[in-house]
């Protein structure tokens, strides 16, 4: 079993970009149970209603996948990650929402998604553009597959956030609120969106709660 409270930092940054093997696999599970409530506000800020189509960029291990259906019943969900691991988990964890044709999970890049002009009507990236090597193409991709009134949402840790963790000093691109809207606006959208973000998560250990802080970033194609 993995002891993550033990990873080196730059162990730990890694296995966040790209989760893989055991290391990658016990970093997602716990990030599925840190990231819930940010999940449960992200759906509801989109505005994904029942019947609509959503695409995720960086999903994780798929874990909260059927929570996120639940919210919006009849919606049909639609990942993209460049994580074999991620992958295999996340078909594995979902079979019975693949083969009931609600869920899909592609392995490609966020700037190259093997998805249809228009073909979604939201869009989310929940702590992932910190990886993106380049972030206007990235989102250049997304607003790309989006309708032409779709909403993607994405969450972003703020600069005072990311400062806590020594693992964010490894790889990280971390943006400011006026550069994440820049970044957005060069990509297409048309109007940009942020909100300050709050929740209280398990700490790495489960031994506690601690105090997490991101922007919301919301953008009308």
């Amino acid at each position: 079993m993995v002891d993550l409270t033990k990873l080196d930092a730059a162990v730990m940054a890694q296995h966040l970009g790209k989760p893989d093997g055991e290391i990658g696999r016990a970093l997602a599970d716990a990030m599925a149970e840190r990231n819930r409530p940010a999940y449960e506000a992200a759906i509801k800020r989109v505005g994904l209603l029942p019947g609509e189509r959503l695409v995720e960029i960086g999903f994780g291990n798929g874990k909260l996948v059927p929570h996120l259906l639940a919210l919006a019943p009849g919606a049909t969900y639609t990942g993209v990650d460049f994580s074999e691991t991620m992958v295999a988990e996340a078909e594995a964890f979902n079979a019975d929402l693949i083969e009931a044709g609600k869920a899909r999970f592609h392995l490609a890049s966020v700037e190259q998604m093997p998805l249809a002009d228009g073909s979604f009507d939201r869009a989310l990236a929940i702590n992932t553009i910190y990886f993106w090597p380049d972030p206007v193409c990235a989102l250049a991709e997304i607003h790309r597959v989006l309708s032409p009134d779709g909403v993607l949402l994405i969450l972003a840790q703020t600069p005072e956030e990311a400062a806590k963790a020594p693992y964010t000093r490894h790889g990280f691109r971390i943006y400011a609120e006026a550069q994440l809207r820049q970044l957005h606006t060069q990509a297409g959208f048309r109007r940009v969106e942020i909100e300050l973000y709050h929740d209280t998560r398990p700490t790495w250990d489960r031994s506690g709660t601690t105090e997490f802080q991101a922007y919301f970033v919301i953008a009308f194609a």
